[in-house]
């Protein structure tokens, strides 16, 4: 019975069916009540995405026999999302239930774990490779059991080829966080389908709890249209927010294109269409809405004044038929009229009022606040004070990530998200089994402390691994040694005691609050707060001072282990509350010779991979050559996190350049071929031998000799690395 109205957009349509869902079928509110109090599943998602996540996703996917398989995709654009800009995107997260024994002829989802960290590459050819199945050892996936996935994962639905099977039925919800109070900055990432039928927009994960009672009309229209929610309950995000959010990026239901299929469709379908907005050629929906409401706005302006004019002319009409038939009565018409006037003032001034309280309710909200003072969805980073001196390089996978945008609470689990790169979980490992030692060294003079760090930091860099620090424009920067050493050395003091620990994230916490939300504006925020708390967290570190903290740590030590910890609470004795020692073991100690060689500096993975800023490089680049791409010598001015790099040539252009694009820049060798420069054109030559002052001698094709060319005016030829053939057997 489903209309084409009703259906959601389904990769490979033909036999796969998905459509909306709603909770007043007593079997869909009772299973969204078992989801939502399912053990497993809502402390999961809570971890991941905070407290009550809402819901922007509730409906089934249905195929039957026949239908092929999906192409490997994302449920999300990459650059738009969680995945590379943490702060401007919340993350998104499904979770797939099948609604019956569901085998591999029958379309079992395929999954390519990993891929949520993957933006760019030959996804396809990796997935083919990689993904699996989602069925048990017994050949099936059971129904009832669920899956949570990241929808950055790519994914596909199989073919169904089981004439036998029954129609496979999916249930698919997915959460985003819920938005935060005061200076939301994160949007739906896009690219998602939006799965969700109008009126279930602005519930989460607490309201899927009690369906029966909170998604119940006419409560979810109300919730929809953010126009009321009971007081005990959070808002999700409405119906009205998440359309202003795809209007402006353009996104899936309200593209430019879609919106004359959507008038042909009827549009509103309670407004009648003389009030429909006009269709502009650029603002599309944005401009089609805003003029409907203006329409609709001089209509009811046009019609109460009309309506107004009509009552007072009926009412001049009866007091004129008053005062002719009851002439000579002591009845007063005009008492009559007067008290009409009273009534049409009181009924209209009531209204008026409530008009005005609401405005002012809605103008004083934190909401409102935020969006006037552009808080809300815009750049949390508007003051760039975690800048560091130091040259921009592009990040590779052995470094470590000093990163500094995320450390809110409200972010959950992407406050560890840079964790998974590899270099750091490289560094978290050491770091895991070093931190007990600095405990043992306590008592010790600070000597041992110090080289422990520097232990620590000779490992990563005998393992080619740079420290990169996350700058203000978001750029990398390589890390001066000192600099690594007194960040190794704060890591060790924060990992080795639980206590510490905890008491440093959240001041990181408070910090980055302050540093990116409402408050961020205030001079106070500036001069006053953020200082002393830099100078707290430092003094907290200082574990050999002797400065007593005004924090209670003693309780918090309390209230995280349940047991009672000693009364000295000054930093020095915290290392004593938590009776940590160096591992122990029972087997014979043997002197062996060292299978690290801590101390040497660290190499590149490849030549050229670790460009800085000012670095002498050739970069790859077509111009105006019909004959490809050709090697020009330049200057790297800038390094972008987004991989780009800005670079300068010898004749003064400046251009951007993919890292590819870019080599390490190599000394010319005798009788090497190349272009040089002459007047306006280039002509083919050979070296003779390269000069000590940054020119070369060359042989033109015709023979003639040329001195001093400065290499600025020479280009290397750009061959393509030829595929190696696979052998054939016969």
């Amino acid at each position: 019975n489903l209309t084409e109205a009703e259906s959601i957009y389904v990769i490979e349509g033909d036999n796969r069916f998905s459509f909306g869902l709603g909770t007043e079928e007593p079997s869909v509110a009772k299973a969204m009540t078992e989801l939502a109090t399912n053990e497993r599943f809502k402390p999961a998602l809570e971890k991941i995405l905070g407290r009550n996540p809402a819901l922007i996703e509730m409906t089934a996917i249905t195929s039957t026999y026949g239908a092929v398989a999906q192409y490997w995709h994302d449920d999300v654009i990459a650059t738009a999302s969680a995945m590379q800009f943490g702060r401007a995107f919340g993350p998104s997260y499904s979770i797939f239930v099948q609604l019956q024994n569901t085998t591999k002829e029958m379309g079992a989802t395929q999954g390519c774990p990993g891929t949520h960290f993957c933006a760019t590459g030959s996804m396809e050819k990796f997935c083919d490779r990689n993904g699996i199945q989602l069925v048990g050892k017994d050949g099936y996936w059971k129904a009832g059991d669920g899956m949570l996935m990241n929808m950055n994962v790519w994914h596909r639905g199989h073919a169904h080829i089981d004439p036998e099977g029954a129609d496979r039925v999916m249930l698919i919800l997915t959460f985003v966080p819920r938005p935060r109070t005061h200076a939301e900055s994160r949007q739906m990432s896009q690219g998602i389908t939006f799965s969700l039928r109008w009126d279930m927009w602005g519930h989460t994960l607490y309201d899927l709890a009690d369906a029966n009672k909170r998604m119940t009309q006419p409560w979810a229209t109300l919730r929809a249209l953010g126009l009321y929610k009971p007081q005990d309950v959070d808002w999700g995000i409405d119906f009205v927010t998440s359309g202003s959010h795809r209007i402006a990026s353009e996104d899936n239901g309200f593209r430019p294109d879609e919106l004359e299929e959507y008038l042909e469709e009827g549009g509103f379908e309670l407004l009648p269409k003389f009030l429909h907005g006009e269709i502009g050629d650029e603002d599309g929906w944005e401009e089609y809405y805003l003029s409907t409401v203006i329409r609709c706005e001089d209509f009811f302006k046009k019609a109460n004044v009309i309506a107004l004019v009509a009552y007072c002319i009926l009412q001049v009409i009866v007091l004129i038929f008053s005062l002719i038939f009851t002439r000579g009565s002591k009845a007063t018409p005009f008492r009559r009229y007067w008290w009409a006037a009273i009534r049409l003032l009181i009924t209209h001034g009531i209204i008026y009022g409530l008009y005005k309280a609401a405005l002012s309710h809605v103008d004083n909200t934190q909401w409102a606040r935020d969006i006037v003072a552009k808080r809300r969805y815009t750049n949390p980073f508007i003051f760039e004070d975690l800048l560091y001196d130091g040259p921009s390089v592009y990040p590779h996978r052995e470094d470590i990530l000093v990163e500094t945008k995320y450390k809110l609470a409200s972010l959950a689990m992407y406050n560890d998200f840079i964790m998974a790169h590899p270099g750091n979980r490289e560094w978290k490992k050491l770091l895991k089994t070093t931190a007990p030692l600095y405990v043992s060294y306590a008592g010790l003079p600070k000597v041992f402390r110090e080289q422990l760090s520097d232990y620590m930091v000779s490992i990563m860099e005998s393992q080619e691994r740079r420290f990169l620090f996350q700058s203000g424009q978001t750029h990398w920067i390589k890390m001066y040694r000192d600099d690594v050493l007194d960040y190794s050395t704060r890591q060790l003091k924060i990992h080795s005691n639980p206590v510490l620990h905890h008491v440093h994230r959240e001041l990181e916490f408070i910090i980055s609050e302050l540093r990116t939300g409402h408050l961020r504006e205030k001079v106070m925020t500036h001069y006053d707060f953020l200082p002393y708390l830099a100078e707290f967290s430092d003094r907290l570190l200082d574990l050999q001072s002797e400065v007593k903290v005004d924090v209670d740590l003693q309780l918090m030590y309390e209230l995280q282990s349940g047991e009672a910890a000693p009364k000295p609470r000054s930093i020095k004795l915290l290392h004593r509350w938590i009776q940590l020692s160096p591992p122990k073991s029972n087997s014979r100690f043997v002197r062996r010779k060292p299978n690290l060689k801590v101390g040497r500096l660290p190499m590149e993975p490849e030549p050229g991979a670790w460009r800085t800023v000012g670095d002498i490089i050739e970069a790859r680049w077509k111009g105006k050559s019909k004959s490809g791409p050709k090697w020009y010598y330049g200057e790297l001015l800038d390094v972008h996190s987004n991989g780009w790099h800005k670079v300068k040539f010898g004749d003064e252009r400046v251009l951007n350049v993919k890292p590819e694009a870019i080599r390490a820049y190599l000394p010319f060798h005798e009788r090497e071929s190349l272009d040089v420069l002459i007047g306006e054109e280039y002509e083919g030559a050979t070296v003779v031998r390269q000069n000590g002052d940054d020119t070369v001698d060359l042989v033109t094709l015709e023979g003639e000799s040329l001195t001093s060319i400065p290499i600025t005016h020479v280009r290397r030829f750009y061959t393509k690395k030829k595929k190696r053939q696979k052998t054939q057997y016969y």
